[in-house]
């Protein structure tokens, strides 16, 4: 029975893994199966040992990576997380963080009003300012990132003169 119940769970992983296949951002889940020894403390017990099915978070393997229309969605290629903040409140209109890194790999940004880069589940991205003459880090401390709404839009190049 605990054999049968073990296979069902692992089935059902894998049902949720096809079913969520083309969702953006899943990463399936593994099943790893564990060998339960009987309790030797009791030894006028006697249990047959058994199988139960665990489930394993792939939470660090590569997801697909798509383009998109927003320019201020990033993916990560390889190793690594966004430094992220949650901000647990606003004072005078500008958020407030309790100093607790978290770490990501969802990079769904958009840019918000105080000129931070607030992800979809409202967590504000982290790093370290580069210096604009040289274009090397400054620090080495992470910091919530805050730019200058000044941004100059974009604009398409409709003629160009050459000599």
């Amino acid at each position: 029975v605990g054999g049968l119940q073990a296979q069902s769970f692992a089935l059902q992983n894998i049902s949720g893994n096809i079913a969520n296949s083309s969702t953006t951002g899943y990463k399936g889940i593994g099943t790893s199966f564990v060998d339960l020894i009987p309790d030797s403390s009791v030894p006028s017990k006697q249990v047959a040992g058994g199988v139960t099915a665990n489930a394993k978070a792939t939470i660090t393997t590569q997801g697909t990576i798509s383009g998109s229309t927003v320019a201020t969605n990033m993916a990560i290629t390889g190793d690594g997380f966004f430094s992220i903040q949650k901000a647990t409140g606003i004072v005078d209109n500008v958020p407030v963080f309790s100093g607790v890194t978290y770490y990501t790999r969802r990079g769904d940004f958009q840019l918000n009003a105080n000129g931070n880069l607030v992800n979809g589940a409202g967590y504000y991205l982290m790093g370290v300012t580069v210096d604009p003459k040289t274009g090397n880090p400054t620090g080495n401390v992470a910091n919530v990132l805050k730019f200058q709404n000044n941004f100059i839009p974009a604009q398409a190049t409709t003629s160009i003169q050459y000599a």
